[in-house]
């Protein structure tokens, strides 16, 4: 009976052992000993291939953006007045990063370049709606040294404000960064602030003075300088600058009084004076052009003097939105695009 208790006690171990492994005996009884595993032949699954990246497709609209961006960034390129024209009609605000919005700013930038007694650059990103600093530091059409290049153009043919200088050139570094091996150093290109630059602005007078001698008239700085200029001396310099007709560069110079100013209110009002006194001149200079097509002997003069009335309009509207006269400025220009559809050669 023992004996057969114990047989079926290593029956038992040994059975247990032979589904565990395999087993075998030692001085001290029955252990089990493990089996190397083999390795798995089985081969590696290998990690997934990328799926190829697909080229970016433009559009036909888009594809003739781009054509024309890449004209307008050659410095040699000629603006032209259909190229002006092209700009007019605008439609929605574009997109961030897309070829229209590349498309306008390289126009108002190109546009800046070829009429310096037009608005400035900063007129246009505030009439427009159009983020240009953003822009020039995100859109890639906008990258390169080229256009870049253009821009500084723009900002020293037509003031703008210290505030809009600083932005665009920051959003010029940023991009600058990112430009190809051999480029020249962005800073190479980067002019001094406003402050330190002596090129006015004023709408009808060419920017080499109205003698066309070339030489350029200093005005009072519009940046900040070294010693601290007090309100009143601000105002002063205001005034001074539209007792000479540059509406334009009174109004950015008059926005330097501070918020917490007690002459804030009269600046306000004195930006309210020199808008509406900058929108009348340049409504009486279109009056005089209106008057010319009448009298013009042939359609084809007829034409250009409502095209130079429409820009001095066009002109009014970008450079005073906020004066009470805006308003009526846009129904003069409706009547006047009607004249040059009729008249317009087909």
């Amino acid at each position: 009976m023992i004996l057969s208790q114990f047989k079926k006690t290593i029956l038992a171990a040994a059975l247990s052992s032979l589904i565990q492994g395999s087993w075998g005996c030692t001085k001290t009884g029955i252990t089990h000993t493990a089996e190397p595993v083999a390795p798995d032949t089985k081969p590696a699954t290998p990690p997934p291939t990328a799926l190829p990246v697909a080229p970016v497709r433009l559009t036909p609209a888009e594809e003739k953006d781009l054509v024309k961006i890449r004209e307008w960034s050659q410095s040699q390129y000629v603006f032209t007045d259909s190229d002006r024209d092209s700009l007019r009609d605008l439609g929605p605000i574009p997109a961030p990063g897309s070829t229209k919005e590349a498309y306008l700013v390289m126009g108002f930038v190109r546009a800046v370049s070829a009429r310096p007694t037009g608005p400035s650059l900063e007129a246009y990103a505030k009439e427009y709606r159009i983020p240009i600093a953003d822009a020039l530091a995100l859109n890639p059409y906008l990258k390169g040294v080229e256009p870049a290049k253009l821009v500084i153009e723009s900002l020293q043919k037509v003031i703008v404000s210290e505030m809009f200088f600083n932005r665009v050139t920051a959003a010029l570094r940023k991009q600058g960064a990112t430009w190809d091996k051999g480029s020249p150093p962005v800073e190479s290109i980067i002019p001094p602030p406003p402050g330190q630059l002596a090129i006015p602005f004023s709408p009808g007078v060419p920017i080499d003075g109205p003698s066309g001698g070339g030489t350029t008239p200093v005005i009072p700085s519009l940046g900040s300088s070294s010693a601290p200029v007090s309100d009143q001396e601000i105002l002063n310099l205001g005034q001074q600058l539209a007792d000479r007709g540059l509406f334009v560069e009174a109004i950015l110079k008059v926005q330097q009084v501070g918020d917490q100013s007690p002459l804030k209110i009269l600046a306000i009002q004195k930006i309210k004076e020199y808008s509406q006194n900058g929108i009348q001149d340049l409504r009486r200079k279109a009056r005089t052009a209106f008057q010319s097509a009448n009298v013009a002997m042939d359609d084809r003069s007829r034409v250009e003097y409502l095209k130079t009335a429409r820009q001095l309009l066009e002109d009014a509207i970008v450079l005073y939105p906020d004066a009470p006269q805006a308003y009526t400025v846009k129904e003069n220009l409706k009547a006047i695009n009607l004249q040059i559809k009729q008249y317009a050669p087909r």
